[in-house]
C-alpha cells in the first residue's frame, strides 16, 4: 500500500495548470483550470453573479422582506438587496410550485460602488436641501424685520405728527379764548373807568350850575 502524502507536505507552486476534485458518480480525477474556470463560468452561482451583471437587475431593495411575491416574476429574475446585513446580495427567482427566492451571494463590488455613489450623493442632497432652507428661513427672517421696522417707523411718524398737529390747535385754541378774554375785560375796564371819572365833573357841574342859580 503507498503512503498517503499530507497536503501539509505538497510543495507550493505559482501557478497550476491542473487541480483535484471529485466527480459524484465518477469519483476522484484531475482537471485542468481552463476546463474548471469554463464549468465555474457556465453554471453555479458564480455564473449566475457573473451573469446578474451583464444582464442587469430588474431592481433593488433595502431588506429582504420587501422582495416582492416572486410568483409575479419571470424565472431568473434577479433582485439586489442592499441593506439587510447578511441577507444583502443577489437574489434570483428560482422555478417551483410556488416559485421562490434563491441568495446567489454577495453584492459584487461594482454594485457596492453603486451603493457608496448614491449614498454619497443623497448625503450631498440633503446638506444642500438643508442650505438651502437655512438661507431661505434667514432672509425671510431679515425681510419680516425689516417690514416690521418700516412699520414701526411709519407708525411712528403719524402719531408724532397728529400729536404735533393736536398741540398746535390747542394752543390756537387757547390763544385766542385768553386774547379774546383779556379784551373783554381791558373793554369792561376802561368803561367803568370812564364812568367813575366822568360822575365828579357831572357832580361839580351841576353844584356849580346850583350856586349860580340861587
Amino acid at each position: 500500500m503507498t503512503d498517503s502524502i499530507s497536503s501539509t507536505n505538497i510543495p507550493e507552486l505559482s501557478s497550476i495548470n491542473e487541480v483535484l476534485g471529485n466527480a459524484i458518480g465518477d469519483g476522484g480525477g484531475r482537471i485542468s483550470v481552463t476546463a474548471f474556470a469554463t464549468q465555474l463560468l457556465s453554471d453555479g452561482p458564480i455564473a449566475d453573479v457573473i451573469g446578474s451583471i451583464e444582464a442587469g437587475y430588474e431592481d433593488s431593495v433595502a431588506l429582504v422582506a420587501d422582495l416582492p411575491d416572486p410568483d409575479g416574476l419571470d424565472v431568473g429574475a434577479l433582485w439586489r438587496v442592499f441593506g439587510d446585513g447578511e441577507d444583502s446580495g443577489v437574489w434570483k427567482v428560482l422555478a417551483g410550485t410556488p416559485k421562490t427566492w434563491d441568495r446567489l451571494g454577495p453584492l459584487p463590488a461594482a454594485d457596492l460602488a453603486v451603493v457608496d455613489a448614491r449614498l454619497d450623493a443623497g448625503v450631498a442632497s440633503v446638506a444642500a436641501e438643508v442650505a438651502a432652507r437655512l438661507a431661505g428661513d434667514e432672509a425671510e427672517a431679515t425681510a419680516r424685520a425689516e417690514a416690521i421696522a418700516a412699520e414701526a417707523t411709519a407708525r411712528g411718524t403719524a402719531i408724532s405728527g397728529a400729536i404735533a398737529t393736536e398741540v398746535t390747535n390747542r394752543n390756537t385754541a387757547i390763544s385766542t379764548a385768553v386774547a379774546g378774554e383779556a379784551t373783554a375785560r381791558g373793554t369792561a375796564i376802561s368803561g367803568a373807568i370812564a364812568s367813575e371819572v366822568t360822575r365828579p365833573t357831572q357832580a361839580i357841574s351841576t353844584a356849580v350850575a346850583g350856586e349860580a342859580t340861587a
